[in-house]
């Protein structure tokens, strides 16, 4: 929570960590406590009460809604610049968008479904809906199953339509993995072909990734204050090679 804190977190508008009221959690304006138990089993359970509690206590009050992990980074400048052309009263679902025609989940997610560790977006109408009409049909789990993969059923049963995240160049903008991931395979090869589930079949490896990125995934506390110097704090020197001299 600390790192999350102290990096992209503090260019959003409002903030929630959300914690079991089974365990102690820090002491903190941002944080709410949800009877759900601690534990990844428990994840779907401890989502859908979050998206009710910010419906019924928050929902006047803001345009879009970004549900992550907390070892996912996210570029909030680009993600608000990516949001800006939408209008937050017609439904909209964003993400990166897995293909569940590789999977089990098929039958219940023909469109697909956004990955939850790479973090997706729904907007106001979208949480609207989602509560109204998908949890109340019970088109998902109330709990257990996969998080993204019950979100995105009950997201597609109130007929929220998905928005396209890659950017002009046709690169992903969120990314389900690390960015080390995405660059190169855990044996430092070049990662030839889109893992399997994935949804569009864009360029990986040295030239996965959009000039723009959103999101990615499993990044470590320290791994995020790395992240925001880079991002925030340094800057390149740029300049003219016949005036820098031979080195």
């Amino acid at each position: 929570m600390n790192a999350v804190n102290g990096t992209w977190s503090k260019r959003c508008d409002k903030k929630l960590f959300v914690y079991s009221s089974a365990i102690e959690s820090p002491l903190s304006p941002y944080t709410i406590h949800l009877p759900v138990p601690e534990s990844y089993e428990h994840l779907t359970g401890k989502v859908r009460k979050t998206l009710e509690f910010v419906y019924q206590q928050c929902n006047d009050s803001f345009d879009w809604i970004l549900k992550c992990d907390d070892d996912t980074f996210i570029v909030m400048d680009n993600l608000r610049h990516m949001l800006a052309g939408l209008d937050p009263q017609k439904p909209a679902y964003l993400g990166f968008r897995l293909n569940p025609a590789f999977g089990k989940y098929d039958e219940y997610v023909p469109r697909g479904y956004m990955s939850g560790g790479a973090g997706y977006v729904i907007n106001s109408r979208a949480l609207h809906d989602v509560v109204n009409t998908g949890f109340k049909r019970g088109a998902c789990r109330e709990d257990g199953g996969d998080e993204d993969v019950e979100m995105g059923k009950c997201l597609d049963a109130a007929g929220v339509p998905m928005h396209s995240t890659l950017d002009s160049e046709g690169k992903e903008t969120f990314h389900l993995q690390s960015l080390h991931y995405h660059l190169t395979l855990k044996n430092e090869t070049v990662l030839q072909q889109p893992p399997k589930d994935a949804l569009n079949s864009g360029p990986w490896g040295e030239k996965c990734c959009s000039n723009y990125p959103v999101s990615f995934h499993y990044v470590k506390p320290v791994e995020m204050y790395m992240f925001e110097y880079l991002l925030y704090n340094a800057s390149v020197h740029m300049s003219d090679n016949r005036d820098s001299g031979h080195l």
